[in-house]
């Protein structure tokens, strides 16, 4: 690996722990400079802005997502088991996001960090739309799933992006308000969601999963401690 490569990284590694410890908004370059333990001319070689940064390690969360993902679905046992793994992975809520998420929850319920955080969900809309539109459509051949709606994957995944947004609003008010979780009530969110996917892809009733609750709980720990 060449020198500049492996200070690229290193930035990336200092910046995604600084961001993680201190919320990205309140990390700043001058930080990441002297975490990463580089020259200020030796990080804006590589990145213009901070907002650079957190674009490149969104991509790279997207794409580790999408390829763990992948490697499951071979062991899905039929289409709608393959649905409901991309499903849940597209909604950055389980343990192997959970650092990254619980950095990107404040930022989606700011003004100002919005932008950044759907800036991650494009990333990761982009990296499964091709993967749910593959297992949607062999779910209508083999008679599992009965959609007729023309790009249904992408409605999908703009459902999803709309859920991520909800539930971060719910779990930021409870650690704002310094309350445990309203767990029915995220229960209830996510059965409305469920269920609008079920409709949009004409799915039995009560076969399409997104979130575990112990998922959720999980996540709620992470970031109320």
């Amino acid at each position: 690996m060449r020198k500049g490569d492996e200070t690229k990284r290193e930035i990336l590694r200092a910046a995604e722990q600084l961001f993680c410890q201190k919320g990205y908004e309140a990390a700043s370059m001058q930080e990441i400079v002297r975490a990463a333990g580089v020259s200020k001319g030796g990080i804006y070689h590589h990145f213009a802005s901070k907002e650079e940064i957190m674009t490149l390690l969104s991509h790279q969360h997207a794409q580790e997502s999408a390829e763990r993902a992948e490697a499951q679905l071979a062991d899905a046992p039929d289409d709608l088991a393959r649905l409901n793994l991309l499903l849940s992975a597209c909604l950055p809520m389980r343990d192997e996001d959970a650092a990254f998420t619980a950095m990107l929850l404040p930022m989606a319920t700011s003004p100002e960090g919005r932008a950044m955080a759907l800036t991650y969900l494009d990333a990761l809309s982009d990296r499964f739309h091709p993967l749910l539109e593959q297992t949607i459509a062999q779910g209508v051949q083999s008679g599992t799933l009965f959609t007729e709606i023309r790009g249904v994957a992408g409605i999908v995944l703009h459902l999803l992006g709309d859920c991520f947004f909800d539930l971060a609003a719910q779990l930021m008010q409870a650690k704002n308000d310094k309350q445990p979780c309203d767990l029915p009530a995220l229960v209830d969110l996510l059965t409305r969601y469920r269920r609008a996917v079920e409709v949009l892809l004409n799915a039995p009733f009560g076969s399409v999963t997104l979130l575990t609750l112990e998922d959720v709980e999980s996540m709620a720990q992470r970031l109320l401690q």
